[in-house]
C-alpha cells in the first residue's frame, strides 16, 4: 500500500478528559457460583458512555486496516491553581490511553482491534479549553 492509499483522521472533541479512567474497576462475589469477580465501576461506564457519545460523530465510514500510529493531546481546563502547561499528576497517561481506545474500538475505528496501535503518543496538558486532540493515522 502506498502512502496516498493509507488513511488518516484528525478530530477535537471538546469535553473535559476523564479522571477516571481504566482502573476504575470494582470487585463481586456471583450469587449464583459464589466465584469472585472484577468489574468496571458505574463511575468508568459513565465516563465510557460520555466519550462514546462525543466521539462518535467522528467516527470513519471504514475502520483502520493494519498497524496504526496515534498522537492525543488530553488538555485540561487552565486555571489559576493550573496554568498552562504539561500535567504531572494523576490520572496516569497509560490509564487514560486504554479508556480512549476501547471506546475507539467499541465505535469501530479499527478493522481488528484497539490491537492494532503499534505507536502511540499521548501528551496531557493545561490549556485554555479542555478536550482531546487525536490524530489517527495507517502506517
Amino acid at each position: 500500500m502506498n502512502n496516498e492509499m493509507k488513511k488518516r483522521l484528525r478530530f477535537w472533541v471538546s469535553i473535559e478528559p476523564p479522571t477516571t479512567t481504566h482502573n476504575d474497576l470494582v470487585t463481586g462475589v456471583s450469587n449464583r457460583t459464589g466465584k469472585a469477580f472484577i468489574r468496571k465501576s458505574d463511575k468508568l461506564h459513565e465516563v465510557e458512555a460520555s466519550l462514546e457519545a462525543r466521539i462518535a460523530p467522528n467516527r470513519p465510514e471504514e475502520p483502520f486496516h493494519g498497524a496504526c500510529e496515534i498522537s492525543m493531546c488530553i488538555c485540561y481546563q487552565a486555571d489559576k491553581k493550573h496554568p498552562k502547561g504539561l500535567k504531572i499528576t494523576k490520572p496516569d497517561n497509560d490509564n487514560l490511553e486504554k479508556t480512549i481506545f476501547d471506546v475507539l474500538e467499541r465505535l469501530g475505528f479499527f478493522e481488528v482491534g484497539d490491537q492494532q496501535i503499534a505507536i502511540n503518543h499521548t501528551t496531557r496538558c493545561y490549556d485554555d479549553s479542555a478536550g482531546i486532540f487525536v490524530d489517527l493515522r495507517e502506517v
